[in-house]
């Protein structure tokens, strides 16, 4: 399996080498991540369990471009439970890119946990945008209003606009929340809220 892999690797990674311990292990994750092997899953696993933070961040990456549920349970016990930031934000968009449905749980909580990294929050918020989480419209609401009062020049307010906007399939331009600029968040929260009053709760009634 490995020599059948290494014709792709040459072309991913560069490496010219049968012996895949000679190659750097951040570039065989990411090669094997670009190939989408299924097989390599358990590889990868160990080296987010193992690996220094370098090669578990580059094996995270890698499972998002796996693409399976077995890859997208993994990311979300690394969300949920790891003790790094930035392999934690790897796995929120990891998971909003590999269009994990059954994360969107994982992903509400990782974003309401007030003791998480601002930009983890940021991430989980815009990975529930990507999977068009509709039952998670009035957590991210919440958040929105909640990091626009803290920190309204954080990461937080304009990954939560951002998210909205993605999972409605609707105009927004009547509400003022099109493209808003920075100075222009308040109102853009104001608006939002105004929305899931005046509609968004018929439309998108929540589980």
């Amino acid at each position: 399996m490995q020599v059948n892999l290494f014709s792709t690797f040459r072309e991913h990674a560069g490496i010219n080498n049968f012996d895949l311990d000679i190659a750097p292990k951040t570039t065989v994750t990411e090669a094997i991540g670009k190939i989408g092997d299924p097989d390599s899953i358990g590889t990868l696993h160990n080296l987010i369990t193992n690996g220094n933070d370098l090669q578990r961040q580059g094996a995270i990456e890698a499972l998002g471009n796996l693409r399976s549920e077995t890859s997208a349970d993994i990311l979300q016990r690394v969300l949920s439970k790891d003790t790094h930031q930035g392999v934690r934000l790897l796995a929120a968009v990891a998971l909003g890119n590999i269009g994990a449905k059954s994360a969107v749980e994982s992903l509400a909580a990782r974003a309401t946990d007030r003791e998480e990294d601002s930009s983890v929050r940021a991430y989980a918020i815009e990975s529930l945008g990507k999977l068009k989480a509709t039952a998670k419209i009035s957590v991210i609401l919440a958040v929105f209003e909640e990091s626009h009062k803290q920190s309204p020049g954080g990461m937080l307010p304009g990954h939560c606009h951002s998210a909205l906007a993605s999972i409605i399939d609707e105009d927004i331009s009547s509400y003022g929340v099109s493209h808003p600029a920075p100075g222009q968040l308040d109102k853009c929260v104001q608006a939002w809220r105004q929305w899931w009053e005046n509609t968004g709760r018929l439309k998108y009634p929540q589980n």
